[in-house]
């Protein structure tokens, strides 16, 4: 005999919803790993940078305790910052010293001139003070100048030759792009069938020949760089 239970009718059955966990990001725990291990690394390469100077004191305290990679970067920017007022700063104060050290240079001379007349004056040749002993001297001759055009040759110099990095380097690239597009095209008739491995060889040794490199140079690839865009 059927219970009651057992009659129930299918349609009053719902069905269970079974969820699915999310697993967690795989990406996010190595990313943490990479940002640390990153920081930790940046850490020493500023402690070795950096090293003893006094400059950068701030810098080395501030980075002392710090984990987290974009916050090391901005400090960094920070000091990049106080480094280049530095350097604008010293710029200045050199080309005030240097204008300073002309003036000063003027004034000695005009000193010089006005002693010589002072010794003129006295009919002396030398006198001899406390601070100093001052005496007159010939001064050499020199060439004036009053009009180059008229100068013979004999009297002109050839100037020593000096390397013009820019036309070899200038050289250098076209040589690598030239080198670069034959052996291209030689590779895609290989692919294309219209050339076997063994006639690729050849061809490949007699643009070598063909093209030989520059003695004395190469061409270093430039490599990637950054640029600071300040705000």
């Amino acid at each position: 005999m059927m219970t009651e239970a057992a009659t129930l009718p299918s349609e009053n059955l719902k069905p269970i919803a079974i969820r699915k966990r999310r697993a967690p990001a795989p990406s996010a725990q190595r990313d943490m790993q990479m940002e640390m291990a990153a920081a930790s690394a940046l850490k020493e390469q500023l402690v070795a940078l950096f090293g003893e100077d006094d400059d950068s004191e701030l810098l080395r305290d501030t980075i002392e305790g710090q984990t987290d990679l974009l916050e090391m970067v901005d400090r960094v920017l920070e000091q990049m910052t106080r480094d280049r007022e530095m350097i604008a700063g010293i710029e200045e104060m050199a080309a005030k010293r240097e204008m300073r050290k002309k003036r000063l240079k003027d004034r000695c001379g005009a000193v010089e001139t006005m002693l010589l007349g002072v010794l003129e004056i006295l009919g002396e040749r030398r006198i001899e003070r406390p601070l100093a002993l001052i005496y007159t001297r010939k001064n050499p001759d020199k060439a004036v100048i009053t009009d180059e055009a008229l100068i013979p040759a004999a009297y002109f110099t050839q100037p020593e030759p000096s390397l013009s990095k820019p036309d070899l380097l200038r050289a250098l690239k076209d040589h690598r792009d030239t080198l670069d597009s034959k052996l291209f095209e030689i590779a895609d008739r290989v692919k294309s069938g219209e050339m076997s491995d063994a006639d690729a060889n050849q061809a490949r040794e007699r643009i070598i020949v063909a093209f030989p490199p520059i003695p004395g140079a190469e061409l270093e690839p430039g490599g990637t760089g950054i640029t600071v865009k300040w705000s």
